[in-house]
């Protein structure tokens, strides 16, 4: 009746299985792409992006990203998320990306009226701090790199939060509860 052409024009790349076994196997193929591309749905459409995003990069670059979230909502400002989830995130991933093995694990719980965001990644660079800042290991234009966390530690102050920050040879870990109330 036509209608397997009108589908083969609008999508090109439909199969058509003319038995049981094969409709199974381009199943079984189909779920193992959606499964390799599973996107993070958090209530925070705004942090849904951001980390989608940031698990894509880490994809592009072989660095393996965990993310687990418990929250219902998030009452902290766009232009504050953006900064926070952004700058921690971007540094993680340079770090890992530098490593064989390179991982960034991510928690994003609500506590009590606080949200908790944990991040863990590896790194392999000699850590320094200056005037209880840390010395940016990048090369090109230094001047301009550093601002990152410098901003992330200002926004979570500005937010009433606290942020810890420790570190070893090979793990870099960040800690901040973060206000989330009306």
């Amino acid at each position: 009746d036509g209608s397997y052409e009108i589908l083969k024009e609008k999508y090109p790349n439909i199969k058509l299985v003319n038995n049981i076994e094969e409709l199974l196997e381009y199943i079984q193929k189909l779920t193992e792409e959606f499964s390799s591309t599973i996107l993070v749905d958090t209530p925070s459409q705004l942090l849904s992006s951001l980390i989608n995003a940031k698990k894509a990069d880490c994809e592009r670059v072989n660095v393996s990203f965990d993310f687990q979230w418990d929250f219902e909502s998030i009452h902290i400002p766009d232009f504050e998320l953006v900064t926070i989830f952004g700058n921690m995130l971007d540094n993680a991933l340079t770090a890992a990306s530098k490593c064989k093995d390179g991982f960034i694990e991510l928690k994003v719980l609500e506590r009590g009226g606080y949200l908790e965001i944990d991040c863990i990644n590896n790194h392999m660079e000699h850590i320094e701090k200056e005037d209880e800042h840390f010395v940016t290991t990048k090369t090109n234009q230094p001047e301009l790199h550093g601002l990152g966390l410098i901003s992330l530690r200002k926004t979570v102050a500005k937010l009433r939060g606290e942020l810890d920050i420790d570190y070893t040879d090979d793990r870099f870990h960040m800690n901040m509860l973060i206000p989330n109330y009306k």
